[in-house]
């Protein structure tokens, strides 16, 4: 028996060991040689990859099986390959009828996707794909193919997945794609109806038509029975109601609607998408409105409701109905409901998050009802409305953590918030609350406080120990706090003080109270002395603004480039001696240190900081020679050099080169003239002729040259500013006639032409006919309205100046061409760059803002001053 088993065990093992069929199922085929051959030459024809070892095609060998290399999958029986991807792979060039690609006709998967084939044409007789017959993914999405949707591919017959770019309408021969499940045409240029045919693929699961530019009605109708389970229509320009018929999508799970047109009340028939978990219906510059219907808020399967932005009057009456137990999330803001909040939303005890912001809500926050609770709710939005402040204590959120109430009308600190036990974050900015900031507000879990724009006036004491709280972010802006800064906590990252009326030194210390920060604001106070050296230890800091304080002494040399990460340096508007620091973060994007006394020249090492954008050195007594090395810089946007001493070399070597190494770069020229957004370089001593290029500055809002020795006439090519806004050339030594042709400034608003040397009538008609006779005095020689002396003889507009190419001037004057060619990116009027900061959902950005905005108010109140 022993022989007879171990006889059995050979005879089976090697049965086993030399079967063919389990040979080949064990062992996967190699590839053909014929397919390796027409991979490594579509990765050789016209068609670039990149070198970097990133790239997949990087495996791609010969002598290797190609089934093993990357991007690429085989049929293990017949080595045919029937995969390809190359999504994300930086891949350039053209693709005809005649690519390799198109030799591997097993192909099922194709991903050719976020690659920039910009030079395909989609719609070309020379159109490859439809060879790939057994194609059933296709996905060209954001690859730069363009043109209509070709007749022949209808010929992909067996395609289930298809995400392509095009343009142009969806020809009717896809309807032939019997077997398509999964249509994606977002983010392209259609420009059409939807065709019908979409909405008759009985075998659609998905359809994404998400910003792809089609428009008018959607669709006619849906017919019943429909798989679809997703559909998306966001950011298009559909119109009308939606159709009743939109209820025989009884599979759908997902509805995106949001950024339509969709106007009329919401279907009833939603009520039968009981399948549904997100309807988002976020529709600014949309006009759904009425009453909502109970169905949406009885789903089962609802998670995410989406109403905001819309013209939504009422909730349903209150009644007897069973709610979703899933809905978690409900967006009710930016709509016109008012009054006291429907009680029908006290039943809604599965919500998570609740926005009630903008509108017109006007009852108590409580309802009336004692113990209102929401056990689940995590965030609530009750801003810009009209609440009545109660001192009840008997709403009960146990696990709030954001609570914004922005805007509410509030006097006082709300008392219910005393058993937020859980509060992470709190906005209760822009109302009417007095008094002393509560010691009770500090609880250990808060990490965000926004308090700004109230009527504070102190901090009860005693103050919580420091070392206690988590607190992060601290906003009291714009308050009338008095005294001596408030308590400093090292965990905050985010502090901002400034607008009230605090007189103190920043404390000696402050750079340790500032370990985590990357804000620190006390910008608008009235604080004194020295600014600490110990602030360079703030290593963190992105945003450090101490403006308009009475600060003095010297600017430490450390704080040019105290952070690796400082985006924005706010000195300006305080009392400021010696010259700026030698060193800068390259990070910087913001420089501002106007309204001091610094002397000195503009330091060098400016030059290394490529991502600056506002550059602002006016009302100093900087006394350098114009830096041309600005125009080095190429994001540069705001350049204020205002009330300084800046003149001209005698040496005109730096400004000729730079003007031959422009020369016949008419391309960038163009680029670049046509940024520029606003000139300040009033009072300084500036010589020379007004160029004649400067009319090339298409979008120019401000130009402000006012108060320097400018000689000769006013270019008639300002005439094709037409975006100007405010033109100040007044202090020079100009002279000859106003051209008659800035009549064509429709936007003009500001003109200030006095004290030169003009003469002849000044221009009558459209915005001239509204400036006052101060933006001409101090020229004897004008004439005409709005002076009281009359003109003899009226003389016709000049005609037009041909703009003239740019020529080196061997003059010697300073020549202004270069002085405009120099900056990259071109000017902004004010301080328009900002803080780029957020803070939860943006109410921090909603204060820098406004921050901001004083700036800009400021810098023009100077301008015109």
């Amino acid at each position: 028996m022993k022989l007879f088993h171990f006889l059995l065990f050979i005879f089976l093992f090697f049965s086993f060991v030399f079967s063919p069929s389990s040979s080949q199922a064990s062992l996967p085929h190699q590839c053909l040689d014929n397919q390796t051959l027409a991979l490594l030459r579509f990765k050789n024809e016209s068609f670039s990859f990149p070198s970097s070892s990133s790239s997949k095609s990087e495996s791609w060998k010969p002598d290797t099986d190609c089934c093993s290399w990357e991007g690429i999958k085989c049929d293990n029986t017949t080595g045919h390959v029937i995969s390809l991807d190359l999504s994300w792979d930086q891949l350039v060039g053209d693709i005809d009828s005649n690519s390799s690609l198109f030799k591997l006709h097993s192909l099922m998967r194709l991903n050719l996707s976020h690659n920039s084939f910009h030079f395909f044409n989609f719609n070309s007789e020379l159109f490859g794909f439809p060879q790939l017959v057994n194609l059933k993914h296709l996905d060209l999405a954001n690859s730069g193919f363009s043109g209509q949707v070709p007749l022949q591919m209808s010929r992909l017959t067996k395609l289930v997945l298809w995400d392509c770019s095009l343009s142009g309408p969806i020809d009717s021969s896809i309807s032939n794609l019997h077997l398509l499940s999964e249509l994606v045409l977002s983010n392209n240029n259609l420009s059409s109806e939807v065709p019908d045919v979409l909405t008759n693929l009985s075998s659609l699961v998905l359809i994404q038509l998400s910003s792809c530019g089609l428009h008018g009605e959607f669709p006619g109708e849906f017919p019943q029975q429909s798989a679809l389970r997703e559909l998306s229509l966001s950011c298009t320009k559909f119109h009308g109601k939606l159709p009743e018929s939109i209820g025989n999508l009884e599979f759908l799970t997902n509805l995106y609607l949001d950024n339509c047109n969709f106007s009329g009340t919401l279907p009833n028939s939603i009520g039968n998408l009981t399948a549904l978990q997100y309807l988002l219906l976020d529709l600014h510059n949309n006009s759904f409105d009425g009453i909502t219907d109970y169905s949406l808020f009885t789903l089962p399967s609802l998670e995410d409701l989406m109403l905001g932005k819309n013209r939504f009057h009422s909730l349903p009456d209150e009644g007897p109905f069973t709610p979703s137990s899933s809905l978690s999330w409900l967006d009710l803001s930016e709509n016109e409901f008012q009054g006291l909040i429907p009680r029908m939303l006290t039943v809604l005890t599965s919500l998570e998050i609740l926005n009630l912001s903008s509108n017109k809500f006007n009852g108590s926050m409580d309802l009336g009802i004692a113990n209102l609770t929401f056990p689940q709710l995590v965030s609530l939005h009750l801003s810009h409305n009209h609440w009545l402040m109660t001192d009840s204590d008997d709403l009960a959120f146990p696990n709030l953590k954001m609570l914004k109430m922005r805007s509410c009308n509030a006097t006082k600190f709300p008392s219910f918030l005393r058993n937020l036990h859980n509060l992470e974050a709190l906005d209760l900015s822009s109302n009417g609350i007095n008094g002393q900031i509560p010691n009770w507000i500090w609880s250990s879990s808060l990490i965000g406080l926004n308090l700004s724009q109230n009527l504070l006036t102190g901090l009860d004491r005693p103050l919580p120990d420091a070392s206690s709280l988590q607190m992060g972010a601290l906003d009291v802006h714009s308050n009338k706090l008095q005294g001596s800064l408030p308590f400093l906590s090292q965990q905050i990252e985010f502090l901002d003080y400034s607008d009230n009326n605090f007189r103190s030194v920043i404390p000696a210390d402050i750079g340790s109270y500032l370990s985590k920060a990357f804000f620190f604001s006390v910008s608008g106070n009235d604080l004194i002395g020295k600014i600490p050296t110990s602030i360079c230890s703030a290593r963190n800091l992105q945003v450090l603004d101490l403006s308009d304080n009475q600060l003095n002494g010297t600017i430490p040399t450390c704080l040019g480039n105290f952070s690796s990460e400082l985006l924005v340096l706010n000195l300006g508007g305080n009392n400021l001696q010696g010259t700026m620091p030698s060193s800068f973060a390259e990070t910087l994007s913001t420089l501002v240190f106007n309204g001091n006394g610094l002397e000195g020249n503009v330091p060098r090492s400016l030059s290394t900081c490529k991502g600056l954008e506002v550059l602002d050195l006016g009302d100093n007594q900087i006394h350098d020679t114009f830096p041309f090395w600005l125009g080095n810089l190429p994001q540069l946007q705001v350049l204020v050099l205002r009330s300084n001493k800046f003149y001209v070399s005698a040496s005109y070597s730096y400004y000729i080169t730079v003007k031959q190494k422009m020369k016949g770069e008419n391309t960038t020229l163009e680029r670049i003239l046509n940024i520029f957004t606003s000139i300040n370089l009033s009072n300084n001593e500036f010589e020379g002729k007004i160029p004649k290029l400067i009319g090339e500055l298409k979008s120019l809002h401000v130009l402000d040259l006012s108060h320097n020795n400018l000689d000769g006439p006013i270019p008639s090519s300002l005439e094709n500013l037409l975006q100007l806004e405010s033109l100040d050339l007044s202090h020079n030594k100009l002279s000859g006639e106003i051209p008659q042709q800035l009549v064509r400034l429709t936007f003009l608003s500001f003109i200030n032409l006095s004290a030169n040397e003009l003469q002849g009538s000044i221009p009558s008609g459209a915005q001239f006919n509204t400036f006052p006779a101060g933006s001409y005095e101090g020229n004897p020689g004008l004439c005409g309205f709005p002076l009281p002396t009359k003109c003899e003889v009226s003389k016709e507009a000049l005609p037009p100046i041909q703009q003239q190419k740019l020529e080196l001037d061997s003059t010697g004057e300073f020549d202004w061409t270069v002085l405009l060619m120099g900056y990259g990116s071109g000017l902004v009027a004010g301080l328009s760059m900002g803080y780029i900061l957020f803070w939860g959902n943006g109410f921090i950005a909603e204060s820098i803002a406004t921050k901001m905005q004083q700036l800009r108010l400021r810098s023009s109140q100077q301008r015109r001053s």
